[in-house]
């Protein structure tokens, strides 16, 4: 769950950067989102993420086609 919050941060922060305007979102170190939401449950993470950014809740649901996907072995591992 964490690592999903970190991943969506830092792509919000590549797509902050990109934009001229001042982001929703000023933190730009990662290891502070880290510790803040750390040691919080996740649906507490969830609410709080989606008040400060301004989104749905829906949008820090980790996707359920990961989980679903098969973790086949590749038929050429040498590529």
């Amino acid at each position: 769950m964490l690592e999903n919050i970190i991943s969506i941060f830092q792509n919000c922060q590549r797509y902050d950067e990109a934009k001229v305007d001042t982001p929703v979102l000023r933190m730009t170190d990662t290891s502070e989102v880290y510790r803040v939401f750390k040691d919080m449950k996740p649906e507490l993470a969830r609410k709080q993420l989606s008040t400060i950014t301004l989104t749905t809740e829906h949008r820090w649901f980790p996707r359920a086609r990961d989980k679903k996907a098969k973790k086949t072995e590749m038929n050429r591992p040498f590529l």
